[in-house]
């Protein structure tokens, strides 16, 4: 069954911007299932459009011309080992002619409703005759479910936003008749720090009458701490001072607000006093508590999937002749999982370069061995994990067949951002040093073509096998690597 036109506008999610949490979950697609090419997929109407991809560069199909549509008729799990061996693929034209694929499997991605909005799916260029494991299977099938938790807290933020957005709108109306309005104090004060006027939105914000508080001195009144917050004299030096602090009520309660204090000019450019307009501030606190908490439930929970996902993977494939992969996959989750730590403590709006080159090498080498030379740049969380990645494939390949095999050995990471061309320019070099000559590998397996493909998927790779060890140029545009999304 395929949905009807309209059940993804609520997630805002069509031709929205590259986010890591959709591309991880490509990239764990691709490595669970062993395939070169995976993608996150999303469906309106005869349009398939691609969230995320992982080894090819098509950003949407039409429904017509996808293997999925065959997913989306079947409403379940589908997997073709051979494509140009089913009668519904041979004809089809990347069967038949480059790149030639061979293998489909693909998960769905509904809602709660079991509606369905999409596929999660991997392809090879290779026919896999026994199809996916049960593991391979169940493992595809929980990342297409982590794409519909993420789809769910995307319509909840979007929703926040929404309410955000009329809330602001809302209070620019209050601004425009604040002497009129209820839900926010305004307090005219003289020059002594007395109070003079008090409204009737100070009235229902603090609990005391006009009469109660007019010629109390405001700050000892309301303030909480007097001593740590800007006072009126402050206002005197510039025409509006802004502040948020905590104040308190007359029953004794705190709480957060923002003040705005300016001064009362008189036409001869004395000072007649001030006038304060405090609005409660403890609902916008509650919403950032909220986005805080929201994006830390976001971390776990794909936390709890690469770690049932590393078990799984430790369960299948544990004995020979698959431990010495399944090691290097998990340290790749591993090198994945340090650049998710570093961009959730920048709450996932960007990771610093050198943090995160740093943290890949860490596990692999002493600190004698390794040296560091760049400035230190913001880089997105695409580009975090591309660079993780990468300098844990080259570390490993040095603690294999490089400098870091032994003792002496020495590896140096340079980089540095070229301004002089038209477009600013990111190149990072790689060099090994002190240990066994460098050799062309014979085959070309995940991690080479990893390494390959460079910064951020740029592709621009020099690797120089010297007798003195490994020399690897990389170069990307900077602008690559600092394209901001926010989830």
């Amino acid at each position: 069954m395929i949905h009807s036109a309209g059940i993804l506008a609520p997630f805002d999610i069509l031709d929205s911007g590259q986010e890591t949490s959709y591309d991880d979950i490509a990239i764990l697609a691709a490595h669970i299932c062993g395939t070169p090419i995976s993608y996150v997929s999303f469906v309106e109407g005869s349009r398939q459009w691609f969230k995320a991809r992982f080894g090819f560069d098509m950003t949407e199909n039409t429904l017509e011309n996808s293997f999925c549509r065959y997913t989306l008729q079947q409403a379940s799990t589908l997997v073709i080992p051979d494509l140009s061996h089913d009668q519904r693929t041979a004809s089809h034209a990347l069967v038949k002619d480059a790149p030639n694929l061979r293998f489909y499997a693909g998960a769905l991605l509904q809602t709660e409703n079991a509606e369905i909005l999409g596929t999660v799916c991997v392809m090879d260029v290779q026919p896999h005759p026994g199809g996916l494991s049960r593991e391979q299977q169940a493992a595809l099938e929980a990342l297409a479910r982590q794409v519909g938790e993420l789809l769910q807290l995307r319509r909840s933020l979007r929703e926040r936003d929404i309410a955000r957005a009329q809330s602001n709108a809302s209070e620019q109306r209050y601004k425009a008749v604040f002497n009129s309005a209820v839900d926010q104090a305004v307090i005219i004060i003289d020059p002594s720090g007395k109070i003079a006027e008090w409204n009737v939105g100070a009235e229902r914000m603090f609990g005391w009458t006009t009469a109660d508080a007019a010629g109390l001195d405001v700050e000892q009144l309301i303030d909480v701490e007097t001593d740590a917050q800007p006072t009126l004299a402050n206002a005197l030096q510039q025409p509006l001072l802004h502040d948020e602090r905590q104040l308190r009520r007359r029953n004794g309660e705190q709480f957060w607000a923002r003040v705005e204090t300016m001064p009362l000019q008189l036409i001869d450019g004395g000072n007649s006093g001030f006038v304060k307009i405090i609005r409660d501030n403890s609902a916008q606190r509650q919403v950032e508590a909220l986005r805080e908490a929201m994006t830390g439930e976001l971390a776990h929970r794909i936390k709890n999937t690469m770690s049932i996902v590393r078990s799984m993977a430790s369960q299948s494939f544990a004995a020979p002749p698959h431990a010495v992969p399944l090691k290097a996959y998990e340290l790749r989750l591993q090198a994945l999982g340090a650049a998710h730590d570093i961009l959730l403590k920048r709450d996932w709006e960007a990771g610093s370069l050198a943090g995160l080159i740093a943290a890949a090498l860490a596990p692999h080498a002493a600190t004698h061995q390794i040296s560091l030379h760049g400035e230190d740049i913001d880089v997105s969380p695409f580009a975090a994990v591309s660079v993780s990645m990468l300098i844990h494939e080259l570390a490993t390949n040095a603690i294999k067949y490089g400098a870091l095999s032994s003792s002496t050995g020495r590896v140096k990471v340079e980089w540095r951002v070229d301004h002089n061309s038209d477009e600013a320019m990111m190149s990072m070099w790689w060099r090994e040093n002190g240990g066994p000559p460098a050799k062309q590998p014979t085959s070309q397996g995940f991690g080479s073509r990893l390494i390959r493909s460079g910064l951020a998927g740029a592709r621009q790779v020099e690797l120089d096998f010297k007798a003195t060890g490994l020399e690897a140029t990389f170069k990307a545009p900077l602008s690559s690597l600092q394209f901001f999304s926010k989830l």
